[in-house]
């Protein structure tokens, strides 16, 4: 089970490479956030994560979508146990549901495809995140 953090700071964004795209939150938000991380790490050499990285995502994106988030930022950074995959909701700071419950990602999906996850604070918004092993 994944350690989960409920910080409100900044959090590290690990070493190494990053990509990053902004998306219009609709119904094929999802779809173009999966499609992003996997063409990314794909690019990068790494396949091991590629599905569990994607899951996350679209946990992550459905939570946004429910929030009612015009627009995310989907991140995805690739660290030295693997890489860590962010969606940035610009409109709305962190609460409880987000991360958490009917309104958001369960626990058991993330505890299951991450090694941590977490919801923080950046400014007035709001970045849920997840560390994806390499081998996952």
């Amino acid at each position: 089970m994944g350690d989960r953090d409920e910080g409100r700071a900044a959090h590290p964004s690990g070493a190494g490479r990053a990509a990053e795209v902004t998306v219009a939150v609709d119904t094929r938000t999802a779809a173009t956030a999966r499609s992003f991380v996997t063409a990314t790490l794909h690019s990068w050499g790494l396949g091991g994560p590629v599905g569990a990285a994607a899951a996350v995502v679209d946990q992550f994106v459905e939570a946004a979508r429910r929030q009612g988030s015009p627009l995310v930022d989907v991140r995805v950074c690739r660290t030295g146990a693997g890489v860590r995959v962010e969606v940035i909701e610009r409109s709305h700071p962190p609460t409880d549901d987000l991360a958490t419950g009917a309104e958001g990602p369960t626990a058991e999906v993330l505890d299951g495809l991450s090694n941590a996850w977490g919801c923080l604070a950046i400014g007035s918004a709001s970045c849920l995140w997840a560390d994806i092993p390499r081998g996952a």
